[in-house]
């Protein structure tokens, strides 16, 4: 873990044409969204140490009201199961937010269902809020369950927001009712990045991405560690030492909301079963 990008993550960054972000709002909650841009739109600057994210307006968008607050950022390549955080302070600089790093580090591949983005499909980012709410609907909760992947954005006052990436085999994550959500916690690097954040601040948010429609599902709420297993047992593999319990408190489902389509070429061979 380090304060500056090296070359080799700094190369990588300017190579992505999407990541995700965990931001705090207005009102300090966080919020898990992503971002998009031609290669270069993640770009480092500073002698290393920040990096400027001239992504696309809608992208920019749904930053804003971060803008000189907190902020995780996730790079991931979904193709190569690569993946890198820069976490530290945002600020708007010339209409630009800039991501000043604070932390910045790798983390492993494992779980990342191997993704790439079809180059014959072209889409307008034209995000339009169709459904919000405080509770899943019938339609989400089945979207839910079907989902490989998603995204969870969490904060902690002294180490920054965070988002960090989730995968396994579709249904591992469980809709309790349509308020409330239980997923595994498959073992990583052993950073506790998201679950102890969560520990210290239960504030969390979940980002649904439909990769072949390009609408998105974010829900924010409040989560919680289940470290006895016999409190889940009956939803996980075996194995499986913890699990987390999110509790909804707010639904937004948005439709072109992705400027890209993906093709799943296959699943992460580290899914338990």
């Amino acid at each position: 873990m380090r304060s500056d990008i090296p070359p080799i993550a700094a190369q990588f960054l300017a190579d992505r044409t999407y990541a995700i972000a965990g931001v705090l709002d207005g009102n300090g909650q966080i919020w898990a969204v992503p971002l998009f841009g031609p290669r270069g739109f993640l770009s480092v600057t500073d002698e290393a140490r920040a990096v400027r994210i001239d992504a696309s307006s809608a992208s920019r968008a749904r930053l804003d009201p971060s803008a000189s607050g907190s902020m995780g950022l996730l790079g991931i390549d979904l193709d190569s199961r690569r993946r890198m955080k820069v976490k530290g302070i945002l600020e708007l600089r010339d209409g630009v937010p800039v991501l000043h790093a604070r932390r910045v580090y790798s983390i492993c591949h494992k779980y990342i269902q191997r993704r790439v983005v079809d180059e014959m499909v072209t889409r307008i980012e034209a995000p339009a809020v169709v459904a919000s709410g405080e509770a899943l609907t019938e339609r989400q909760r089945q979207w839910i369950e079907r989902a490989d992947t998603f995204f969870i954005a969490t904060h902690h006052p002294q180490t920054d927001a965070d988002a960090q990436h989730r995968g396994g085999l579709p249904g591992f994550v469980r809709v309790l009712s349509n308020r409330s959500l239980l997923f595994p916690d498959y073992k990583g690097n052993d950073l506790f990045n998201s679950l102890g954040n969560i520990t210290a601040n239960s504030h969390a948010a979940l980002l649904f991405l439909d990769f072949e429609g390009g609408s998105m599902l974010q829900v924010t709420g409040r989560a919680e560690v289940l470290w006895d297993r016999a409190d889940f047992a009956d939803f996980v593999p075996a194995g499986v030492e913890r699990a987390v319990r999110f509790s909804v408190e707010n639904v937004v489902e948005t439709a072109s909301a992705i400027p890209y389509a993906w093709t799943l070429l296959e699943l992460s061979p580290f899914n338990p079963q």
